[in-house]
């Protein structure tokens, strides 16, 4: 069993002072792998969000318009969107390794809703938050290197009264541009990350559940799929295995066995919240009872 998860009263603080959106990305990234010897020590980072760059997460859809700038997190949950906030700020918190197995998402979703409900005036499922001030942030949560990884983002007053710490003192320690990980932006900017030129198929099928979606976008030459692809706000883990498993389908036979398939390793290798295993099975082989009509193998 896991201990509790819980926020300590002081954080090892590593600012994030740096010009382009993408090296906050890469910097939460190098410091949870140089810090992977610090033990039973959760790490804040933080950094004025001072661009227009979205960011989305990993199997969301992107931005309806082309121009428009956004990043992918590694995590999942709602947009960050800084038009939405007076002062956008942008706040990591990267824990330490918790028990002898890894803790599941599932308590980290668990326990960053509960903090939520406690600090704030009005909150959400996925993890949005007003306080009786009128200050709004929205949190994602996930895991990194199997540690939790909670990201903020929104008014700084908001995100402060969340972590109920000051998470604007002065801190010694910076993280040097030149030692963020040059694979971790090269990713980060890489249209395979990115996905922003992803031709939708002409078979769509979707669902929604309270403030979460699953989309399902098929291209068939029949009996095989031959473009696959799925959307989704839900919080998930690992987002390497869930592009797999998704990718995996393409030159897979339109038909309810490969459904059960997909739901089957989908829920033996990737950890989720916000939806449901039973209306994930349910909505994903509903869609290919559909997909195995429209290839004529009824």
């Amino acid at each position: 069993m896991s201990r509790e998860i819980d926020l300590p009263p002081e954080y090892y603080e590593v600012r994030l002072n740096v010009d382009k959106p993408v090296y906050v990305l890469g910097g939460v990234e190098t410091i949870a792998l140089r810090s992977s010897n610090i033990k039973n020590k959760w790490i804040l980072s933080t950094a004025s969000w001072k661009w227009p760059t979205i960011l989305i997460g990993y199997l969301d859809k992107p931005p309806v318009s082309d121009k428009q700038k956004f990043l992918r997190r590694i995590t999942g949950g709602p947009i960050f969107d800084p038009k939405e906030y007076n002062e956008p700020h942008y706040t990591v918190v990267i824990g330490p390794r918790i028990g002898k197995r890894p803790i599941q998402l599932t308590r980290v979703y668990e326990f960053v809703h509960a903090r939520f409900e406690d600090k704030c005036h009005n909150t959400t499922p996925a993890l949005k938050c007003v306080t009786s001030s009128k200050d709004r942030c929205v949190a994602s949560v996930g895991k990194l290197l199997q540690r939790p990884l909670i990201e903020f983002f929104g008014d700084r007053s908001c995100i402060e009264k969340v972590l109920d710490y000051d998470i604007w003192d002065e801190s010694d320690e910076e993280l040097d541009i030149d030692l963020i990980l040059r694979n971790s932006l090269q990713r980060h900017l890489s249209e395979a990350w990115l996905r922003y030129n992803v031709d939708e198929g002409p078979h769509v099928f979707s669902r929604t559940w309270s403030e979460f979606y699953i989309e399902v976008n098929v291209s068939l030459e029949p009996p095989l799929i031959t473009g696959f692809d799925l959307y989704s706000n839900m919080f998930l883990y690992p987002p390497a295995q869930a592009r797999l498993l998704i990718d995996e389908m393409i030159g897979a036979v339109a038909s309810r066995v490969a459904g059960f398939e997909f739901v089957n390793a989908w829920n033996g290798l990737v950890e989720y919240v916000g939806v449901e295993p039973g209306d994930f099975k349910d909505f994903i082989l509903g869609s290919f009872r559909e997909l195995e009509r429209l290839a004529g193998l009824e």
